[in-house]
Formats: structure tokens, sequence, C-alpha cells
């Protein structure tokens, strides 16, 4: 989909996001290390696209996704914990982000 066009991806997390049984991605990125005459990449603040199980996804609002992840973020994993699932992403330079999806 074209938001998730908006800047470079570099974490995807597959899971069940919405509890449908269907694989739906989560995904961050940016890139604050481009040369001074392009700038930031800095347009993908985390991103949900809910998947239809047929190969389509359907990108979801911030605000519905609850899935917002600013900055110059890395790669992304799903951990399973005892309440729900865990998505770990992380940082350049910077702290862990953590979501939990129920």
């Amino acid at each position: 989909p074209f938001e998730a066009q908006a800047g470079c991806v570099n974490g995807i997390a597959a899971t069940d996001v919405n509890g449908d049984g269907k694989t739906d991605l989560l995904l961050n990125g940016n890139n604050h290390g481009n040369k001074a005459e392009w700038g930031k990449d800095d347009a993908l603040n985390g991103l949900v696209l809910l998947g239809n199980g047929a190969g389509k996804f359907q990108p979801l609002s911030v605000a519905a996704g609850g899935f917002q992840v600013p900055g110059n973020t890395r790669r992304s994993a799903v951990m399973q914990a005892s309440k729900g699932k865990t998505i770990v992403v992380s940082r350049n330079d910077g702290p862990l982000s953590v979501y939990r999806i129920p």
C-alpha cells in the first residue's frame, strides 16, 4: 500500500494483531544517516497492515493501529508473553520500544 512507501522499512513483525487468525504486519523504519542534500528519511512512524489471508493488506491509521514508532528505528521482533504478544523495536542510538498486543 501507498502508506508503506512513506519511508524506508527496516523492520517487519508478522503476527495476528486483531485476532482474526490471519497474519498482519507491523512496519517500522526511517533513516537519519542520509547525505545532507537528501535530508532525513523519517516519514514512516510505524504502520499496521491488516492481512486478509490472501496476500492483500489494509493499512490502519496510527490512531486505529496504536503502533507509533517515530525516529530512526531498525529491527522488530514478536515475543510471546504470558498475556498476549509483545512487539520489541530497536532504535538506532536509543532505547527499545515495547508494544503489547492482547
